[in-house]
């Protein structure tokens, strides 16, 4: 009588190897999931309006190739970021905008990263490793390290939730006053509330005119 090989025979553990392989290729191919997401996208849209037609990264979840190549492709995962994202390319190319002075401006995963959930922002960029210099923002934190209370700076002490919105100047004053209300109070009277005209956060008067006082 001749013994049976049951459920786990080498065949059957051939065959299920090879629709998993094939199952891989195929999603691969397809730019779709590969199997399983290392989590899901987020859900913040900083503009507040479509761009290209997408409202947040969340709404393309299962649109792997949007960012992700084949490995057969010549794009890689910047060049991706870029075909939607134009507007950082023509900040690249044009040198222009915070992007277009970043030294290696098209490693976006060193501040942007995902599939870290629909909560989760889009930019992680800290005190320590983000470029805050003259050259590439136009300021520097070489005087910005600790709040009045002697607490180390954060980035949402300047910029609020997003560091992507425009940079609200009203900041500075009201950061200030916590220090100085009677000097601030003067000091706006007399030179208004640009700040950014004359302090670039060296500690140094940048571009100032006393013809203008």
């Amino acid at each position: 009588m001749q013994k049976r090989q049951g459920c786990f025979s080498t065949v059957s553990l051939l065959a299920v190897l090879g629709l998993l392989a094939t199952l891989i290729i195929i999603t691969w191919v397809q730019g779709g999931m590969i199997l399983a997401s290392p989590g899901g996208l987020s859900s913040q849209a900083v503009r507040g309006q479509p761009l290209h037609g997408v409202n947040s990264h969340a709404e393309i979840d299962n649109q792997c190739q949007r960012c992700h190549a084949p490995f057969w492709s010549p794009d890689t995962m910047a060049d991706r970021c870029m075909a939607c994202h134009d507007g950082v390319l023509q900040q690249i190319s044009g040198q222009s905008g915070l992007h277009g002075q970043l030294k290696n401006a098209r490693a976006c995963k060193s501040c942007h990263t995902e599939h870290r959930g629909p909560y989760a922002s889009l930019t992680l960029a800290s005190l320590d490793s983000f470029p805050h210099t003259i050259d590439t923002v136009g300021f520097t934190l070489s005087k910005h390290q600790k709040n009045y209370d002697d607490s180390a700076l954060k980035c949402s002490d300047c910029h609020g939730d997003s560091v992507a919105a425009p940079f609200d100047v009203g900041r500075c004053d009201n950061c200030h006053r916590q220090a100085d209300a009677a000097f601030m109070q003067q000091h706006v009277a007399d030179v208004g509330t640009a700040c950014l005209q004359c302090h670039d956060g060296s500690g140094e008067l940048a571009n100032f005119d006393h013809n203008q006082t």
